[in-house]
């Protein structure tokens, strides 16, 4: 056995050889990318709708099949104008092409597109900036990172507007540096900038693209004094330097907000108080989802996990360096500086970044995804660069610490993996999960015998991560974990047969969603009067007992259909559906 885990364990550092070397091939390309669709397939399946937002985005998208309307799409047979449509349109085309508004995989694939998308511009990106292994360890560090992970299987808008913002800054990154056919990158760039704007406004630029040019005039003025000819190339090499690039960006920006606006512009021809509707959403937004200043600095650490050790390990180093970077000390007149120049631009970039999602009134978890991107560059480069730094011999004792307790944090967790198999079988999940334990072992076995260098670092914490998540999803399904609180609703879509739905009780959108009909609610019983009968009525037990008396005592009869029951939030809500109609 240990001659097989020392073979094992030869032919993984010649994978991470291949994986991490300085110039990454195309094969290791191709293979890491055919990963990670099969880890975004996984995600996708046998997940039931959890999130609000996906069930509004869901069911606005089989509304628009149900109708054929594609222009302006409608959530419970209102216009929906608060909400830009390109990831419903995107759910919806996916609805229309497998035939099942309903089919969960299909409908979350434009989704999972996306999240590849993410990973190829953030690898490009940094690629480009530094090097094609710190753009590597950019993607890997991304791909695995606990809420990427939760958003890949999550079709909502977020995953959308970030993918697209991001991928519109590096189109323009790459206008500025290329010396011809910029004009190509910088069409992508405006296309790919509307786009995020059609899939939520404006959250991009303010949390991606305004930092960006903050940190541009920030790290000029800083190393205005320090004669860095190689640092000011690689960082100045893909900004706008020249009046051509200026117009180009000014181009971007026009065409961006031309393109981005567009649809609202249609709408507001038919709804003259879009712009008042959208104004009366973004306050209300900011009310109802306040938070503290420092909500994201508390989340970023945990929805960066498995990295999150590394992430404040780096911060702490280049914010000490630049402290110290602005008051050098010198030895024998020489300025002595404890990193390189350039390696502070993307520090810079997240900081700003991170300080102006935190000024954005409305705190929600989700929003933080805009800022994974920028932590991906920069924990890529600090790969990089620690990784040159231990090839000449130059660490210090600090970063050989938080690395020992990296690897050590890891290793634990991996070992306990086959110990969440037992809450697996205990909730269900079939015995061949244990079949995965023996893998967990000699991942572990090949993590503590490897070497202790940052490539193999990365390269195995992002495999043991890949692991654990694929295994969990594999079997998730099996469990009560996935289970579906608003399966029993439905029957009512069925049931109903296009006749209409009132509905009496408490609503809300994940409802809306199960029972696949849209319906009109009846908040006061005396309004009962005003509705046009016969009509189905959907009622709360709560309600039951006053709905019936009200109609019967207007006249008219009630026929018991079915009732079901939901699970939301770990309670039990039960509903009955009646078919009323007049004696």
């Amino acid at each position: 056995m240990k001659q097989i885990l020392s073979s094992l364990n030869e032919r993984w550092e010649r994978c991470v050889a291949c994986l991490s070397a300085e110039t990454v091939s195309v094969a290791a390309l191709l293979f890491l990318f055919a990963l990670a669709a099969l880890f975004s397939l996984l995600l996708i399946q046998g997940i039931a709708v959890s999130s609000i937002m996906e069930a509004r985005n869901l069911r606005a998208a089989e509304e628009i099949i149900e109708s054929g309307n594609w222009l302006l799409p409608t959530l419970n047979a209102n216009p929906r104008i608060l909400k830009p449509p390109l990831p419903t349109w995107a759910a919806a085309a996916m609805a229309k092409l497998c035939g099942d508004t309903r089919n969960l995989f299909w409908l979350r694939i434009p989704n999972a597109i996306m999240s590849l998308l993410l990973l190829w511009f953030v690898f490009r990106f940094t690629s480009d900036w530094y090097n094609p292994r710190a753009g590597l360890f950019a993607l890997l560090m991304l791909a695995t990172s606990l809420q990427f992970i939760g958003e890949v299987q999550t079709a909502r808008w977020d995953m959308f507007v970030g993918t697209l913002g991001f991928g519109s800054l590096w189109a323009a990154c790459r206008a500025f540096a290329a010396t011809q056919g910029g004009w190509r990158y910088a069409i992508l760039a405006t296309i790919l900038g509307g786009a995020s704007f059609l899939s939520k406004g404006p959250a991009a630029f303010v949390t991606i693209w305004l930092p960006f040019f903050m940190a541009y005039g920030l790290f000029f003025w800083l190393t205005r004094r320090v004669p860095d000819v190689e640092a000011w190339h690689a960082v100045k090499s893909h900004l706008p330097r020249t009046v051509r690039h200026w117009v180009i960006l000014c181009l971007i920006g026009l065409g961006t907000l031309l393109l981005g606006n567009a649809w609202w512009f249609g709408v507001w021809l038919w709804h003259p108080d879009t712009w008042h509707m959208l104004q009366k959403d973004v306050v209300s937004v900011n009310v109802e989802h306040g938070g503290t200043f420092v909500f994201y600095l508390g989340m970023a650490l945990p929805l960066i996990a498995p990295w999150s050790l590394l992430l404040l390990a780096a911060l702490i180093w280049w914010g000490k360096s630049l402290w110290h970077w602005q008051r050098p000390r010198t030895t024998s007149g020489t300025q002595q500086h404890i990193l390189p120049v350039a390696s502070f631009f993307p520090f810079i970039w997240l900081v700003l970044a991170l300080l102006l999602l935190s000024c954005i009134p409305a705190k929600k978890n989700r929003y933080f995804l805009m800022l994974l991107p920028i932590l991906a560059v920069f924990l890529g480069m600090v790969c990089d660069y620690l990784a040159r730094q231990l090839n000449s011999g130059q660490w210090l004792w600090q970063q050989k610490l938080v690395l020992a307790v990296h690897r050590a944090l890891v290793l634990a967790a991996v070992f306990l993996v086959p110990v969440g198999f037992i809450a697996l079988t205990y909730f269900g999940a079939p015995a061949t999960v244990w079949c995965f334990a023996p893998l967990f072992i000699a991942v572990g076995f090949i993590f503590l015998r490897g070497r202790w260098d940052i490539p193999y670092l990365v390269v195995t914490t992002a495999a043991a991560a890949f692991l654990s998540v694929s295994v969990t999803f594999l079997y998730l399904p099996y469990t009560p974990l996935a289970k579906d609180g608003y399966e029993e609703a439905y029957v009512v879509k069925r049931l109903c047969q296009g006749e209409p739905l009132y509905l009496v009780g408490g609503d809300s959108d994940k409802l809306l969603w199960g029972i696949s009909h849209s319906y009109r609610k009846i908040v006061k019983l005396e309004d009962f009067a005003l509705f046009p009968w016969p009509a189905m009525l959907l009622t709360d037990t709560e309600q039951q007992s006053a709905c019936t008396d009200k109609l019967q005592e207007m006249g008219l009869s009630l026929a018991p259909v079915t009732k079901f029951t939901i699970y939301e939030h770990r309670q039990e809500f039960v509903w009955h559906l009646y078919r009323v109609s007049k004696n």
